[in-house]
């Protein structure tokens, strides 16, 4: 009787099992032992092996060389580096303030020289040009002086004379300082900005409105500016 051999397949196993005649027989031999481990000896360990797939398994880091620097190890050189720095920056910045200082310094002596010297020049000038003018005003004064201790040996025509030749001496010194007197002749009819009313004369003539009736006194200009304009009486119409 021949056997006959088949394999049979077992869903829950992937190893494949023989039937003989029926009987089911394992491929495995029998006599298959478990793999030896090895012993160690004496003072020794044997390295473990992580299972594959568990978590947090790390490579155990190779130890550092000798003579090798540490990130540890250099860390405490860091601050040491940033504080020189800083010891740089302030000196720096005390250096710009020395500096802005010395310049602020400066800056306000040359300010009160130029203004020493300003005050100086506008004194001296103020001077040059009071200067004429005094000398003349003492001449005048000296004059009057001299003839008013005279006013009793003078006649009544000399005196008369001499008064009225004071105000001639007087627009002679003014013109001698480029004073300019004026009379507004461009029109009879008033004009507010370079006369002045003294006195209004009425009249029953409409055509004399604001006309010029009479020019009393000159005015006065110096360097364009009017100091003192002129005077003038005009006319003002009345109705009946």
């Amino acid at each position: 009787m021949e056997e006959t051999i088949q394999p049979t397949p077992n869903d829950c196993n992937s190893n494949v099992e023989f039937t003989v005649n029926g009987e089911v027989i394992d491929p495995k031999p029998a006599n298959e032992e478990a793999p030896v481990q090895p012993t160690p000896q004496e003072g020794e360990s044997l390295p473990t092996t992580p299972a594959s797939g568990e978590e947090g398994s790390e490579p155990e880091a190779a130890p550092a060389e000798e003579g090798t620097e540490t990130a540890a190890e250099k860390a405490p050189e860091e601050p040491a580096l940033s504080l020189a720095a800083l010891e740089e920056a302030v000196k720096g910045l005390q250096k710009r303030f020395d500096e802005k200082i010395a310049f602020d310094e400066y800056k306000n002596q040359l300010f009160d020289k130029l203004y020493s010297e300003l005050q100086l020049y506008k004194q001296d000038l103020h001077a040059k040009l009071v200067e004429p003018i005094v000398k003349d005003v003492i001449k005048l004064l000296s004059e009057t002086q001299k003839f008013c201790d005279q006013i009793d040996k003078r006649s009544p025509e000399d005196v008369r004379e001499y008064l009225q030749g004071i105000p001639e001496d007087l627009v002679t010194m003014l013109e001698d300082h480029d004073v300019e007197l004026y009379r507004d002749t461009d029109s009879e009819t008033f004009n507010p900005r370079t006369q002045r009313v003294l006195r209004i004369v009425p009249t029953d003539d409409a055509a004399l409105e604001k006309k010029i009736a009479q020019r009393v006194r000159p005015g006065y200009r110096w360097k364009g500016k009017t100091l003192q304009p002129e005077m003038v009486n005009i006319y003002k119409y009345n109705k009946q």
